[in-house]
């Protein structure tokens, strides 16, 4: 998606973001700081997924925007192949959490 910046202030592009897209807010276990958190965020960064994506200290918490809906499946398992794991719920911007995909029992016959 390419989004023509002239113009756009640092919270009118912000405001421009959420608008079109959607946002969610995590913690990944073991992170407590911007500087434990810089190798990841660069993988999220290059992550075909992402639009923006920052780390918040006073949370300890990432915040990342998408073009499109994420599924909790998605998410977990690029966090995972970075040896990593989800710590507690994952907020959408709507203040909802993401859950995970249930996944139908299947009936051995």
């Amino acid at each position: 998606m390419s989004i023509p910046l002239v113009g756009f202030t640092t919270e009118s592009l912000d405001t421009y973001l959420e608008q079109r897209s959607y946002s969610y807010k995590f913690r990944i276990e073991g992170l407590f700081s911007k500087q434990e958190a810089k190798p990841l965020l660069f993988e999220f960064k290059d992550w075909e997924e992402t639009l923006h994506v920052d780390y918040f200290e006073s949370c300890s918490c990432f915040k990342l925007t998408s073009s499109h809906p994420l599924s909790y499946t998605l998410l977990n398992a690029f966090i995972s192949e970075r040896s990593h794991q989800l710590e507690g719920e994952v907020m959408q911007g709507d203040g909802t959490p993401l859950l995970p995909e249930l996944i139908p029992d299947l009936e051995i016959e």
